[in-house]
C-alpha cells in the first residue's frame, strides 16, 4: 500500500477517492501480467486498487520519483495527473503506453488540439464517462475519465483527422 503524503498544499492536487479510483479502473479490460504505471500516485487511490493479477509500478514527483523521468514502457498507465500539465502527460502517455491510458481530467482539458496529438501519436479517445465531482474537490466545472487506446472506436472521433488518416465516417 502506498501510504498517504500529506503536506503538499498546491492547487493541482486533488485526491481521488478510493472508490471512485476503483470503479474506474474496472472500465478498462486490464490483463493478467499486464504491466501497468499510476504515475501521479497520489495517496495510492488507483495504485492500491489495481488488481493483484497486474504489475504494478508508482511514480510520484513528491515522494522523489518524477513521472516524467520514467523511461519504461508499461501497457497502461491509470492514474489523476496534474492538470497544469495535460500537454506534458499526453505526450509522455503516447510515448511510454504500449495499450493505453486512462486519466481523470477537466473537461477543458479535452481540448481537439490535445485529442488531435494523441491521434497523430497513435492513441484514440477509447471511451469516456464523465463523473461526478467528489465533494472534497469544491470545483464547479465537470471532470472525465478518458481510455485512450491504439485501437480507434467507431463511435469516437474527431471532425478533422490528422493528415494520412481516412475522411469517411464510416473509419472513425
Amino acid at each position: 500500500m502506498i501510504e498517504a503524503f500529506d503536506n503538499c498544499k498546491d492547487n493541482d492536487i486533488y485526491y481521488t477517492p478510493s472508490n471512485l479510483a476503483y470503479d474506474l479502473i474496472q472500465k478498462i479490460e486490464l490483463k493478467h501480467g499486464d504491466r501497468v504505471l499510476d504515475p501521479y500516485v497520489g495517496r495510492g487511490a488507483f495504485y492500491n486498487n489495481y488488481p493483484a493479477y497486474v504489475n504494478k509500478e508508482w511514480a510520484e514527483i513528491e515522494k522523489g520519483r518524477n513521472a516524467f523521468d520514467v523511461q519504461t514502457s508499461f501497457d497502461w498507465m491509470i492514474s489523476n495527473p496534474p492538470f497544469s500539465k495535460i500537454n506534458e502527460v499526453l505526450q509522455h502517455s503516447c510515448r511510454y503506453s504500449e495499450i493505453g491510458f486512462g486519466y481523470i481530467l477537466p473537461a477543458h482539458g479535452l481540448s481537439h488540439k490535445r485529442i488531435n496529438q494523441c491521434a497523430l501519436d497513435g492513441f484514440f479517445i477509447n471511451q469516456i464517462y464523465s463523473i461526478e465531482n467528489p465533494k472534497e474537490w469544491e470545483l464547479g466545472f465537470s471532470h472525465f475519465f478518458v481510455v485512450w487506446t491504439k485501437e480507434r472506436n467507431k463511435n469516437l472521433g474527431l471532425l478533422y483527422n490528422p493528415p494520412g488518416t481516412q475522411l469517411k465516417l464510416g473509419d472513425f
